[in-house]
């Protein structure tokens, strides 16, 4: 049956129990695809999307066995649909007026998160709030896009919307009032699951809480040194504007030796 045919293509994929052999993953994920299993469907649709299994990038070919998955039901076959649709690699329609194609892909893909997010998924509740967020597929509604990325958060703390959040707190758009405390949380779980940009916002914070007490720690001197670390570690992963502001602490003695001034 299909099911038996789709775990010997992952076997033959993975190098499970078989020698890891592509032409056999990918003909077993056929044989199950058009046996109609929809996990099937969705990995060969991946695999199409990613130009993996020695297979050429075929973003229509994606989007045929991906749609089967996600009308079938398959939360993250709904997810990665609403993203081709999202980022214009699929279209709604073959003709022409690019502005107007470009604005329902958005709301196709809009659905599709919306669909997937109705499981629970943690990346398509936040896609929701990315869409409310700026505007994509729906008007612009911080309120709406706050509750979903705060869905997100809550569930298994995922580290995007955990950092969205706390862009919220700390601007307080649309009644959501601006807690600086709650935006360090935010940021600090972000940046602990690794988010470089996390990363960077938890040091300003601590930062201008330096700088101007704007948290209310007792000694200033370990809100400079955690400014300084978590600067450090973002820069380290290439974060642009943490090695600036890292840079700017270093010339201004910040949490750092002063560099003594070069003179000829």
């Amino acid at each position: 049956n299909s099911c038996a045919i789709l775990k010997l293509g992952i076997m033959y994929e993975t190098g499970q129990g078989v020698r890891q052999d592509d032409r056999l993953a990918f003909k077993h994920y056929e044989r199950a695809a058009v046996g109609n299993d929809p996990v099937a469907q969705y990995i060969l649709g991946l695999h199409y999307r990613l130009g993996s299994l020695g297979l050429k990038r075929d973003n229509q070919q994606a989007k045929r066995f991906i749609s089967k998955s996600a009308q079938a039901g398959v939360p993250p076959a709904q997810r990665v649909l609403g993203l081709m649709y999202a980022q214009q690699l699929i279209s709604s329609s073959d003709n022409g007026q690019a502005n107007n194609t470009r604005r329902k892909n958005y709301r196709i893909a809009l659905g599709w998160f919306r669909r997937a997010a109705s499981h629970g998924g943690v990346r398509a509740l936040g896609l929701v709030g990315f869409c409310f967020e700026h505007g994509y597929g729906v008007p612009a509604d911080h309120r709406a896009a706050f509750s979903y990325y705060r869905k997100a958060a809550a569930n298994k703390g995922h580290r995007t919307a955990l950092y969205s959040l706390g862009l919220y707190y700390i601007n307080g758009l649309e009644g959501i009032t601006r807690n600086i405390p709650r935006a360090r949380e935010c940021f600090n779980q972000a940046a602990q699951k690794g988010l470089t940009c996390a990363m960077t916002a938890l040091a300003t914070l601590y930062r201008n809480a330096y700088m101007s007490n704007e948290l209310p720690e007792r000694k200033t001197e370990s809100q400079c040194e955690l400014a300084v670390q978590w600067y450090q570690r973002a820069a380290l992963l290439g974060d642009a504007t943490a090695q600036r502001e890292l840079g700017l602490l270093h010339g201004a003695g910040l949490g750092v030796p002063k560099k003594p001034s070069c003179r000829i």
